[in-house]
Order: structure tokens, then C-alpha cells, then sequence
């Protein structure tokens, strides 16, 4: 009984060997997370530099994560290769994903300026036409008189939610959305002369009205719009992150609408292609060589972790073909060792050093984090069990050793027994 028990212990470490080895291939060996985040105050300045001519009120800021993952491809190719080399193959391999984390977390701002953009045309449009109405530029007057009517800020956010809607469907033209606007013009001219109060009794929109109207909504959603007078939000955002990147690359042009992209590229190549330019200038020239440096180190210290499994996948495949006759148990404090000291490098020391080395790189660099994770906690995690087992191992092999001994003194006392009754 005993001995399968320690068999089925045998069964698991192997399991935690494979497990061990095999995960370093299907998931990043190491992965950075760096955080940055973004103040209201920071994406105020960054939408007055885009859109102008309407005020919008950012409330809150935003986090921007992006991952850079190193698995075990890109390690080895960073065998014999030159420190600038290392850092264009790791920009080249996680661009691509940059490029899609940083739309989401852009794009879902944008929608949101959009959505108070919207609002706010349409608000103001409504405002412009009581105060000519009125004879009157008292906010407070106006603001009685439209909830007098049922024009409230509810009313108005719905009827921009409906237009916010017709813009995020994709490819809106320019024309349809001032017809919307003008359409919820016209309505509230209906609700004033439907509010009972005489001053709206004989109002209309003139064509003058309406004109003004429709220029003004015109040159406020051109800021979204192509050449064809097209709304795409997701080109949009594209255009958007292209001249911010680009103003940090030193070439930097006001968007002013979504620029068409060249012949054959998509303006997802566009993006990434300034985002890769971006990354690289931001990375110092003196850690290409560092970088490289530092890759072949983690190669190694995988390879290491990996032999010591390998090891004990040998050790336990000899045992099994002398099932009978050896010891079953296998000494592990080699895979112990090695199986979790890629996790100690590569997650538990630079977490505890990096905010250390954030304090000593000053301001210009505070509310950056950034933290690592990696796929060797599975190799931590079959250290950890096969240390469990290498205690039940030596349990036995203690009692086995005791056994042995008893087993010896019994045979010697026998063989005494036997001798003395020859002689007498």
C-alpha cells in the first residue's frame, strides 16, 4: 500500500514537471503592465487641442494600460542579436497589441466626448434661438422658460442619445446628423408654442434660422468628419492617436478631421507605425545593449529552470522500468530550487526594486506603475507541491531505513541464535 502511495506522488511530480515545461511555450514568460494615468485636467488640454469651438467638461481621468509580453520566440532570437535589434524585435512583437489596448481605452473616451459634444451642439442651438427669441442673454430666464416648456436637460440628453447613437452606428454622413438637430429644433419651437405662454405663440424658424443652424452644425461635426463628409468614430480615434503620436515623434498636426491614410495602408498600420517610432524614441539608446543583455539572462535562467524538471522526468521514467527493485522515491530539491527562482527574478524582485527606482527617477515620472507578472508561477506552484511530496518522501525513506535496520538486527540475531545452538 505504501509503495503506491508513493507511486501516485510520483505520478504528480511528473505532472508538475510537464506542467512546468511545457507552460513556458503557451503564455508569456515574462509580461510587463505598464499604468499611466491620464488627468481630467490632461484630457481637457488634449480635446481643446481637437475640438475647440465647443466646451466639454471632462469629470474624471483615465488609466492607460499597456502590456508588453516576452515569451520564449522572441528570447531566443535575441541570441547574437545587437542591443537596437533586441529592442525593434520586442517593439515589433507587442506593437500590434499596444495598438488595440490603446484604442479601447481612447476610444471609450472619445465615445464620451462625443456624447457631451453632441449634447452640447444641440444645447447650444436651442439656447441661441431663445435668446433671439426673448430679446435676451440671461441664462436664467431662458433656462425658466425651456423647463416651463418641458425642454429639460433630461429631455435634451435623450434626444442626444439618440443622435450619439446615429454617429457611433458608423459611416453617419455629416448632412443626416444636422437634419437630426434641426428636426429636434423644430421640435422644441412645437413644445413653446405648446407651453400656453404667449411669447412663443407666433414663433417659427425662419430660413435664415435654419441656415445659421445648419452651417453651424456643419463646421462643429466636420471635427469628426472625412473629406465626403462621413462620421466614423473609429477612424476618428485612429486620426486622433496618429497626431499624438506623431507629436511626440517631433511631426505633429492638429487633427482637423480624419485624414485620409495612404494608398495600401490601413490606418491601423498608420497607428502602429507611429507607435513604434514612439516606443523606440522613448527607449534610451544606452538599453538596447542592457536589454539584450538582460534577455539572454532570462533565457538561461528558463533553460536551468527547465533542465532541473527535465531531470526528474528522466530520474522517474528510470525508477518506473525498475518498478521491482529500486527505491521509488526520487530526491527533488533540485527542480525546488531552480523550478521557483524564475519567479523570484523575474516577478518577486523587480516588484519589490521598481518602486524604488520610480523614487529615484523624480516627478517627471510619478503616477507611473509598473508591474510584472509571468507564466513561471506554474513552476513556482510545482516547486511548491513537489516540495509537499519530497517531505512525504522522506518520511519514507526514513522508515524504510528504520525497517532495513530492524530487518538486519533480526537477521543477525537469528543467525546468533542458530550458531549457538550448534554449538551446544
Amino acid at each position: 500500500m505504501k509503495k503506491l502511495v508513493v507511486w501516485i506522488c510520483d505520478g504528480v511530480v511528473a505532472l508538475m514537471a510537464i506542467l512546468a515545461i511545457v507552460c513556458y511555450f503557451f503564455a508569456p514568460v515574462w509580461k510587463l503592465t505598464v499604468k499611466y494615468p491620464l488627468s481630467a485636467e490632461d484630457i481637457q488640454d488634449m480635446v481643446a487641442s481637437s475640438v475647440s469651438d465647443v466646451d466639454i467638461e471632462i469629470e474624471k481621468g483615465v488609466d492607460i494600460n499597456l502590456d508588453i509580453n516576452i515569451d520564449m520566440p522572441l528570447l531566443f532570437s535575441s541570441i547574437g542579436s545587437h542591443g537596437d535589434e533586441v529592442v525593434q524585435k520586442l517593439v515589433d512583437k507587442n506593437v500590434d497589441k499596444l495598438v488595440v489596448q490603446l484604442k479601447g481605452t481612447v476610444g471609450d473616451l472619445t465615445k464620451s466626448v462625443a456624447k457631451q459634444y453632441a449634447k452640447q451642439v444641440v444645447k447650444d442651438q436651442v439656447n441661441d434661438q431663445l435668446k433671439k427669441i426673448l430679446n435676451t442673454q440671461d441664462g436664467a430666464e431662458i433656462n425658466r422658460k425651456l423647463e416651463s416648456a418641458g425642454i429639460t436637460d433630461a429631455y435634451i440628453s435623450q434626444k442626444t442619445d439618440a443622435l450619439f447613437d446615429l454617429i457611433s452606428s458608423g459611416n453617419t454622413s455629416v448632412d443626416q446628423l444636422t437634419e437630426e438637430v434641426l428636426g429636434t429644433v423644430d421640435e422644441v419651437y412645437d413644445k413653446l408654442k405648446a407651453s400656453g405662454d404667449e411669447t412663443f405663440q407666433n414663433v417659427t424658424l425662419n430660413d435664415k434660422d435654419r441656415a445659421d443652424i445648419e452651417k453651424t452644425v456643419n463646421d462643429a461635426l466636420s471635427n469628426f468628419s472625412d473629406s465626403d463628409g462621413t462620421i466614423n468614430l473609429d477612424e476618428y480615434i485612429n486620426a486622433f492617436l496618429v497626431d499624438a503620436l506623431r507629436g511626440m515623434n517631433g511631426s505633429s498636426s492638429k487633427v482637423s478631421g480624419i485624414r485620409p491614410v495612404a494608398a495600401q495602408t490601413s490606418a491601423d498600420d498608420e497607428l502602429a507605425v507611429e507607435m513604434k517610432a514612439a516606443i523606440v524614441n522613448m527607449i534610451p539608446s544606452e538599453l538596447g545593449p542592457i536589454l539584450s543583455i538582460v534577455m539572454i539572462v532570462v533565457l538561461v535562467l528558463i533553460l536551468l529552470s527547465m533542465a532541473s524538471w527535465v531531470y526528474i522526468l528522466v530520474k522517474l521514467i528510470v525508477k518506473l522500468t525498475k518498478f521491482a527493485t529500486t527505491e521509488p522515491t526520487v530526491k527533488l530539491k533540485l527542480p525546488i530550487i531552480l523550478g521557483w527562482l524564475p519567479f523570484l527574478i523575474l516577478v518577486i524582485v523587480p516588484s519589490i526594486a521598481m518602486p524604488l527606482v520610480m523614487g529615484m527617477l523624480g516627478e517627471e515620472l510619478a503616477g507611473l506603475a509598473i508591474s510584472f507578472s509571468s507564466i513561471s508561477w506554474i513552476a513556482l506552484m510545482s516547486a511548491v507541491v513537489c516540495l509537499g511530496i519530497s517531505i512525504f518522501y522522506m518520511i519514507v525513506r526514513k522508515k524504510n531505513r528504520s525497517e532495513i535496520a530492524v530487518s538486519a538486527t533480526e537477521e543477525e540475531s537469528t543467525e546468533s541464535s542458530e550458531n549457538t545452538e550448534e554449538q551446544e
